[in-house]
């Protein structure tokens, strides 16, 4: 009964839910919260979907449109998503792929939430650009549900991880100083990515923006 519920959602956007519900997102630790800051291309944030209210929801996550080249949002244990299902979510929750929104997940509630996090999922930035999660849900009184949309925006940037070890550290320095002052870098290689505004040169304000991230880890 309730996969029918969901699917009836996803293709008219109509569901019970009353209270406020939106997304928060958190660094890895998933606990300090993500100040907006731009993230490079291999790093990863955690998506929360919250509620104020302990009422029956149901609504969609999804990157949307040219977004879902940009970065892949993925519940938690894919088999089944259990573990994307936080305890205030109550029993018997669902999760389901969402194509039509575009690309992630549907989800419902258990009968008998409560207020708080709800559900949980990992964000990979994949390419550069300005990607955002968007969440709808369809919110009563009233014969006709009114959509509410929200988003969250990210700013992905090149990666500085350059040997692809797992961190911004002096293996990737090294990179950079073997192309110190090029001047003919070009696609795709842009000078094994040391040639971080792709100007052609590597030179200072590479330096600058390589220095940004040091030390801070891809994956």
């Amino acid at each position: 009964m309730k996969r029918q519920i969901f699917i009836f959602f996803s293709l008219f956007l109509i569901s019970t839910a009353w209270g406020d519900t939106w997304i928060d997102l958190y660094e890895t630790d998933g606990v300090t919260p993500y100040n907006g800051h731009p993230i490079m291309v291999g790093q990863s944030l955690v998506v929360i979907v919250a509620s104020d209210e302990g009422e029956y929801g149901a609504g969609a996550i999804v990157l949307e449109g040219n977004d879902s080249n940009l970065g892949e949002l993925i519940c938690r244990y894919p088999e089944d998503c259990e573990d994307s299902a936080l305890p205030a979510a109550g029993e018997e929750w669902f999760l389901y792929p969402e194509v039509q929104l575009g690309v992630g997940y549907n989800f419902c509630t258990g009968d008998e939430p409560i207020a708080g996090n709800w559900f949980v999922f990992d964000y990979t930035a994949t390419d550069v650009g300005d990607p955002n999660i968007a969440l709808y849900m369809a919110l009563p009184p009233g014969p006709d549900p009114t959509l509410v949309y929200r988003t969250e925006y990210i700013t992905q940037v090149p990666t500085r991880d350059f040997d692809e070890d797992g961190g911004v550290n002096l293996g990737d320095l090294a990179i950079i100083a073997e192309h110190w002052l090029s001047s003919s870098c070009s696609a795709p290689d842009w000078c094994e990515q040391a040639d971080l505004n792709q100007d052609t040169y590597v030179n200072v304000l590479d330096l600058a923006a390589f220095t940004e991230f040091w030390l801070e880890l891809t994956g």
